[in-house]
């Protein structure tokens, strides 16, 4: 028992230990960028060595897409960690909508900037991005399609696609503003009306059975 209690402070040492070093990369990241980020930097703020790091991490392109991944998988839970449990269609597609333009601050928008800047260079990261966001969150919103669709609330012949077609309604006007640096804030009633837009259009293109 004390060598597994050993063995389980070590692991949650290590863990917090590569949380933390998470956290100073990606904070780099976003201010400095990939090519003004060095290990020697991250190690330093670490308040250790480079060799710490590489304990962790075999390098520098590792560690931003751990960073991309975590990313990903935070952004899109947040988002739908506001859509509620067995809501309406509408209902779910609005928080989620809503959910989505409220998490596109200035970290969000510079995380993305990165992500662009860097994925000519390393492929692997819009992989990783793809797979761990967009395509992960639209299966998870397929699924609640799909209990929509049982309960006669809407009716798409392949909820995948038309789960990939809400979220492409709404990486709209102001996802594309932010990212382009035209502006720097959403106004929470211009959110709410191009989000209600968006799931008017959607459902319109998939009525209940029998209503088209």
């Amino acid at each position: 028992m004390d060598g597994d209690a050993a063995k389980t402070k070590r692991d949650l040492r290590r863990e917090t230990t590569r949380e933390t070093i998470l956290q100073i990369a990606g904070d780099m990241f976003l201010a400095e960028g990939f090519a003004g980020t060095s290990m020697s930097a991250i190690a330093a703020r670490l308040g250790g060595s480079k060799g710490t790091l590489y304990n962790y991490f075999e390098s520098k392109e590792e560690l931003l897409e751990a960073f991309v991944r975590e990313s990903c998988t935070n952004f899109w839970e947040n988002v739908f960690s506001f859509a509620g449990d067995d809501v309406g269609v509408r209902e779910l597609l609005t928080n989620v909508g809503e959910a989505f333009l409220r998490q596109l601050d200035d970290g969000v928008i510079r995380f993305v900037r990165v992500l662009i800047g860097e994925s000519s260079r390393i492929p692997e990261l819009t992989r990783v991005f793809w797979e761990t966001g967009p395509q992960a969150k639209a299966r998870l919103l397929a699924e609640r399609l799909e209990r929509a669709r049982v309960r006669g609330e809407f009716d798409a012949p392949d909820c995948q696609l038309a789960a990939r077609q809400f979220l492409g309604l709404i990486l709209g006007q102001f996802y594309f503003e932010r990212l382009l640096n035209l502006s720097s804030t959403a106004d929470t009633a211009a959110v709410r009306a191009e989000i209600a837009a968006s799931v008017d259009l959607f459902l319109k293109a998939y009525p209940p059975a029998g209503k088209r």
